[in-house]
């Protein structure tokens, strides 16, 4: 499989996403009232890391939501979880996978990962040591809220073979490197991921566990989504 050239094709599509939203969004300036499609998948990138020799830069999370049946999950929501709190600037990580990678990776960067021994904990963490966090969880959300981010609006019902799954499927597993013979795409020397304690985020360069050892596409993924891209447009 030529991962290089089925990646620029993806690219050009995204390309295409950017253009019909009018450009990057920032969470920075999302509230509750923000316009924006009720289901979908997103796509986070960093300044300063860029598609090798490109001056592009390259997708570095890739997300969804309503994959559980039955799910109530809308995309704004999931988007302000992964902001944090918009007064305070902290939030919280057990609400988001996210938040949680980052805020793991500063903690390494930092050398205080033993200090937040539960920074890692879901359930049952007392209230005192969920305040002590929120000083990592200002960092998670300043790093996070800089980050540029595209949305795909894909809508229909919550079950976990839906299409935002399958695009969200095969989104990370076209741009992860982790278990492939040929790197497209890698992360810069300064990317925040390499200070992550997890192997497929260190080796992916993508803010991602879930389907990163995928070394496979579906033929239909591009086409379904450049199908939605144009579906966006004639709204």
């Amino acid at each position: 499989m030529n991962w290089k050239a089925i990646i620029d094709d993806f690219y050009n599509l995204i390309n295409e996403l950017r253009e019909v939203l009018g450009g990057y969004r920032y969470l920075t300036y999302f509230t509750k009232n923000t316009d924006i499609t009720s289901h979908g998948v997103y796509f986070f990138f960093e300044q300063g890391e860029y598609r090798k020799n490109l001056d592009e830069l390259r997708i570095t999370r890739v997300g969804t939501h309503a994959v559980s049946k039955n799910s109530g999950s809308v995309l704004l929501d999931r988007l302000l979880q992964h902001r944090g709190y918009a007064r305070e600037g902290g939030g919280n990580h057990r609400q988001s996978v996210f938040r949680r990678h980052v805020g793991n990776a500063i903690l390494n960067k930092i050398n205080k990962a033993n200090e937040y021994k539960l920074w890692n904990v879901k359930k049952g963490v007392p209230s005192t040591i969920r305040t002590s966090e929120q000083v990592i969880e200002e960092k998670v959300s300043t790093h996070i809220r800089k980050m540029p981010f595209l949305w795909l609006a894909v809508l229909g019902d919550s079950h976990k073979d839906n299409m935002r799954s399958f695009i969200e499927k095969n989104s990370i597993a076209l741009l992860s490197n982790y278990m492939k013979e040929e790197c497209v795409n890698p992360p810069t020397r300064k990317w925040l991921g390499r200070y992550s304690p997890e192997e497929e985020i260190l080796k992916s360069g993508l803010w991602n566990i879930k389907y990163t050892d995928r070394k496979h596409v579906d033929p239909k993924f591009l086409p379904q989504f450049k199908e939605l891209i144009t579906k966006m447009k004639g709204k």
